[in-house]
Order: C-alpha cells, then structure tokens, then sequence
C-alpha cells in the first residue's frame, strides 16, 4: 500500500500558489488519503545529483537545469562543508543534505504542515546504497544517518511486541 511519486532528484519543490504534479500528488496523498508516513529516499550514483553538481553544463537540458535548481541549497551546504571530501564522499555528503533540504521543501506544503501539526503525519529521510543495498534513515533529533534497523528498533521492537501479544 504506497502512494509513489519519483523524479529525478527526489525533488520536493517548495508550495508555491502554483500548481505541479509533485505539489498536488502531495496534496491528495496526505490530505484525501490521510497517509501516515512520507519517505524521501535518495540512492547512491545518483544523475541527478551528478547533474546538480554542475548544473551550467546541463544547457541542451534546460528543464532539467532548472528542476535541479530545487537541489542548490544542499549543493551550497555541500561546497562550504565538503571541501576536503574525496569525490566520493562529497557526493554521499549531497545526497544526504538533498534529502535533508527536500523534507524541508515538504514541510512546506499546507496539508502537511497541518497533518504534522495533528501528529497525524511522520516524515522519513532515507539513503539507498544500491550496491550495498543497505539503507540509511535521518535521525532528525540526532542529525546523524544510522542504518534503518538501528532508526527504527524501537518502533520495530514495539511492533513484534504488539504483534505477539495480539495472536
């Protein structure tokens, strides 16, 4: 049971008056069907993030370049913080900080500011690996990435608990 929207970049556009695809996905989703988690999860040797990088040779993309533009802030946040990264911790660094921005992006948005204020609504940042296939979650108290077992071992423990007791 998921409601998916992707795009290149995991892009959550900030609400704006105008209407898109991704801003009214976001609308029916969290106010018609009344869902309770939003995962944005960005995944390692990522195009978009490449392309983000170096946004000035995306000219025969120009749609693309400026999609991308919703990324600037955690490429800024990137250059300033990263500098002495190998490349390949540079991009991870992006890819992290972009999913970071983009739940900010979400926030937002009026249905979700509200379903968060309800508590109604839980907000998830996550990091594929594809080669690992491991996944990391933002641990927003902490501002760290741990592994999702360890984000999520109390809820999972809870849960187990629950479901035992339940049979």
């Amino acid at each position: 049971e998921l409601f998916v929207c992707r795009n290149a970049g995991n892009i959550v556009p900030p609400h704006t008056n105008q209407t898109g695809g991704m801003t009214a996905s976001i609308e029916f989703a969290v106010g018609a069907l009344r869902i309770p988690n939003i995962v944005i999860c960005g995944h390692t040797q990522c195009g978009a993030m490449k392309g983000a990088m170096n946004r000035a040779a995306l000219t025969s993309l120009p749609h693309v370049r400026e999609w991308l533009g919703y990324a600037q802030g955690a490429v800024d946040i990137t250059e300033a913080l990263g500098g002495g990264l190998d490349p390949e911790a540079k991009m991870r660094m992006l890819l992290e900080q972009n999913v970071i921005l983009q739940l900010q992006h979400l926030k937002t948005h009026p249905t979700v500011a509200v379903a968060l204020a309800q508590k109604a609504l839980t907000l998830h940042g996550w990091v594929y690996d594809i080669k690992t296939g491991e996944v990391e979650a933002y641990d927003e108290a902490s501002q760290t990435w741990v592994p999702v077992e360890e984000r999520y071992a109390a809820e999972l423990g809870a849960g187990a608990v629950l479901h035992r007791h339940a049979g």
